[in-house]
């Protein structure tokens, strides 16, 4: 098992706080984070060892630019993008995909075990 911090950025409060609370108790440390600022603040601190569990769609923000913007300045931080949407009606992902940019793609909803599996993979 990975010993990552996992952070976990979602717009929708109930669903970030839900997953914060299923990881933990799986032995995952876990935080809830809100803000680009605050996720940028997060990885300037402990660059090292962070998983990333990113909504696409944040409001008017694009998860899909903020992965971008974590992987090259933090390439360490394995990134998991999440949304409702499937991931071929979300231009851009295959892409980032293929770049190496984001390890993977779980569509909501999705189970608690194929999460884990994301999160166990060496």
């Amino acid at each position: 098992m990975r010993t990552d911090h996992i952070l976990i950025f979602d717009d929708d409060i109930d669903m970030a706080e839900l997953l914060v609370a299923l990881l933990e108790a799986k032995g995952y440390p876990s935080q809830i984070i809100r803000h680009k600022k605050e996720l940028i603040a997060y990885l300037k601190t402990n660059p090292d060892s962070n998983s990333l569990l990113l909504d696409v769609f944040i409001g008017d923000i694009s998860g899909l630019a903020i992965a971008a913007d974590v992987k090259r300045d933090f390439p360490k931080t394995r990134i998991l993008l999440m949304s409702g949407s499937d991931a071929m009606q979300i231009h851009g992902v295959n892409t980032l995909i293929k770049e190496g940019v984001i390890a993977g793609f779980i569509n909501k909803p999705f189970s608690f075990n194929h999460l884990l599996h994301f999160f166990s993979a060496v």
